[in-house]
């Protein structure tokens, strides 16, 4: 244990998804050493991510606007979704390149055993909510939902794709849609 402030920031550190009290340590003695303007500049980043950073109204990505800008990009293909857990896994894909679609970031893993479906595993982000695919999709089979997420441009369940790429060939990602839409059938 060390004293006051520094065994705070130690805490503090340890409590974040990933990071040991050993992690925690070595980064707290890290900033330190470190230059006041080096933790100036941290401290300021991460109050901007606590005011500015925000959720997509419509993807649940994470964004500066209230939409992201994969969302308010039109050049994307809205007939095709990828259905991620976290923004991270956002991330991963847009850095291969290859998919030009669209995004539903769930917020966390979903556990169909579970009615009503939460999450599973821990909730590293307490403000994010899981996004049912129910409230997305509402809309195509006649409902109340969030309406159509693209701007009114229609789309079917077999432009959809979980995260591994399989489009309408991923039969977990099939029942789960099934299990959402009342079983109405997915190609």
């Amino acid at each position: 244990m060390y004293e006051g402030p520094i065994q705070d920031l130690i805490d503090e550190l340890a409590k974040q998804p990933g990071l040991g009290p050993k992690g925690a340590q070595r980064i707290a003695f890290s900033l330190l050493a470190g230059e006041k303007a080096d933790i100036d500049r941290l401290i300021a980043a991460l109050a901007r991510v606590r005011d500015d950073v925000t959720f997509c109204s419509e993807c649940g990505n994470v964004s500066a606007n209230s939409r992201c800008r994969i969302c308010s990009d039109a050049r994307r293909d809205a007939t095709k979704i990828c259905v991620v857990e976290e923004p991270k896994d956002v991330v991963a894909i847009e850095r291969t390149r290859e998919f030009r679609g669209r995004y539903h970031v769930l917020g966390g893993a979903i556990n169909p055993a579970q009615k009503p479906m939460m999450p599973m595993g821990p909730q590293t982000q307490p403000q994010m909510q899981p996004r049912p695919f129910g409230s997305m999709f509402g809309a195509m089979q006649g409902g109340q939902g969030m309406g159509n997420p693209m701007g009114g441009v229609p789309f079917g369940f077999g432009g959809m794709m979980g995260q591994g790429g399989q489009g309408g060939q991923n039969p977990m990602l099939q029942m789960l849609l099934s299990k959402f839409m009342g079983g109405g059938g997915i190609r």
